[in-house]
């Protein structure tokens, strides 16, 4: 199933921005010896070229992820977790047996999208509840 959300990106808009992270660049240097730079600098400005294997990119993002926000899931089979994740100015929502909703440029944009993607599976928080006990 394919959604879209306000925010979500295509990964070669935040190239620009990834293209400065130390991750990035040496991931690119040891799969390009000889054309990091040049490629680098091209994702820089916007305009990757066509060398360029952004799966190289999209490995390393979902490798070397910190889990922004954990929102927990219900499922057939029990709880699960529902990670909002971060790679540089990048985020993605991952739940295990589910595709990933990519990428969004705002923490806010990905949680909107799990929220919605998950609805039916997330267990509500107990702060947010607002009834009073008698």
């Amino acid at each position: 199933m394919t959604y879209s959300y306000e925010g979500q990106v295509e990964l070669a808009a935040v190239l620009p921005q990834l293209a400065d992270y130390p991750a990035v660049q040496q991931a690119l240097a040891a799969a390009y010896p000889e054309n990091a730079s040049r490629l680098l600098d091209a994702a820089r400005k916007g305009d990757p070229d066509d060398e360029l294997d952004t799966s190289i990119i999209d490995d390393l993002i979902h490798s070397d992820y910190e889990v922004a926000l954990e929102l927990q899931g219900h499922g057939s089979y029990g709880e699960f977790s529902i990670n909002v994740c971060r790679f540089g100015p990048v985020y993605w929502v991952f739940a295990p047996d589910f595709d990933n909703v990519e990428y969004f440029t705002s923490l806010e944009a990905a949680r909107e999208a799990a929220e919605d993607v998950y609805e039916s599976f997330i267990v509500p928080d107990e702060e947010d509840d607002d009834t009073e006990d008698p």
